[in-house]
């Protein structure tokens, strides 16, 4: 049996809720082989899920026969902390003040409390006198859904996948690289409507975790979560290319990642043999990188980690 993977909330949205759609790309896999035209070289690319997962990882020896493989490692970002706690989170290139009481409004009082009483300190303490508050929002999400999954009593490790990926990488010497940098990190983090919705979910944990013990009560993660633990936890996951389901802020900044990776991905694998790891909602869409890299003459394969 599998280990428990316990899912980033912050990205759960994403992938959820979506009918299969047939077609010669619809195969449940969340690891890729790429081949680039002309070349003998072969690549991976693999979806993860951030935050948690480091015995998930473990658990396929797949993954550790393809970083012996590969020549180059890309990720999102290789300056990866351990982020299971406020402490770690990792750090914001954005410097920009913010007031506790404007961004909460009514549910200050509610949320401020529920902080005070777990954690010893108040929105205003910390959010007012950061020079980073988009950093301390996201310490503050992962602090919350740590505390869910404890309440309901569901395995917790606070190694992330991408740490272990990266740090087995490292081990290998290989030459390891970030797919973003500042000015893309700053643009996609800066904007007032994702302030905004990292607030409504800091708000929607608070509610949850306030009233888990009632009976009855509305909770608004557990079945998207559960529903998206239990594909990711067989190496498997639905995916979409027909469509880009997720509208709004959530899909923009996938597609602004997305066209700005494409910029150096295909470099790598026409000369490298990469191995590639970035969120899973990145690969799904027509939008996603599987496709684009279809579009491009590349050859992308599932690969069964059983």
């Amino acid at each position: 049996m599998k280990p428990v993977l316990i899912i980033s909330f912050l990205f759960f949205g994403l992938f959820c809720g979506r009918l299969p759609v047939k077609n010669e790309m619809q195969v449940q896999s969340v690891l890729w082989k790429i081949q680039a035209p002309g070349s003998s070289k072969t690549s991976y690319i693999l979806g993860s899920m951030h935050d948690f997962g480091k015995e998930w990882v473990g658990s396929y020896p797949k993954l550790d026969s393809v970083i012996k493989v590969s020549d180059v490692y890309l990720c999102e970002n290789t300056s990866i902390a351990n982020t299971g706690n406020t402490a770690s989170a990792p750090a914001s290139p954005i410097v920009t003040r913010l007031n506790a009481k404007a961004i909460f409004g009514k549910d200050y009082d509610k949320v401020n409390d529920y902080f005070i009483k777990n954690t010893g300190s108040g929105l205003t303490q910390n959010i007012d006198s950061d020079k980073d508050p988009v950093t301390v929002l996201n310490g503050m999400l992962l602090f919350l859904r740590n505390e869910w999954a404890t309440g309901k009593g569901l395995k917790i490790s606070f190694d992330g996948m991408d740490a272990a990926l990266l740090a087995n990488a490292r081990s290998k010497k290989l030459p390891c690289i970030s797919l973003d940098d500042a000015q893309i990190t700053k643009g996609i983090t800066s904007t007032p409507l994702h302030i905004k919705n990292s607030v409504a979910e800091i708000v929607d944990f608070v509610s949850e975790l306030t009233n888990m013990s009632s009976p009855g009560h509305n909770e608004v993660h557990q079945d998207p979560y559960l529903k998206t633990q239990q594909l990711y936890n067989s190496g498997k996951f639905n995916f979409n290319f027909a469509n880009d389901n997720d509208r709004g802020e959530k899909l923009e900044r996938i597609k602004t990642r997305n066209t700005f990776w494409m910029k150096k991905i295909p470099g790598y694998l026409t000369n490298n043999r990469a191995f590639i790891v970035i969120g899973v909602a990145h690969l799904d869409g027509k939008s996603g990188l599987l496709m684009q890299l279809k579009k491009r003459g590349f050859k992308v394969t599932p690969i069964d980690l059983l």
